[in-house]
């Protein structure tokens, strides 16, 4: 499974060393989704700051997989 959707919002499952702005460019993610990184052993390094202002600049959320999890938390506890 790569993608799912919980309460309306796609979610997408990647596994990147490092999620880059070009790995997002050629992703084409849809405004609004938000794009896990399950690889985590080098923490937040895990995702690249050049990928996250692009993210913003697209309406998409990147989270590695310890912000994912604080993530479904705050969404149980609604």
């Amino acid at each position: 499974m790569r993608e799912i959707e919980v309460n309306g919002t796609k979610i997408i499952f990647v596994y990147k060393y490092c999620l880059s702005k070009a790995f997002l460019f050629r992703m084409n993610p849809e405004p609004g989704c938000i794009v896990v990184n399950l690889h985590n052993w080098n923490g937040k390094a895990c995702i690249s700051q050049e990928a996250l202002n692009f993210a913003a600049s697209l309406d998409t959320r990147l989270f590695t997989i310890e912000d994912f999890f604080k993530y479904i938390n705050e969404i149980r506890k609604k």
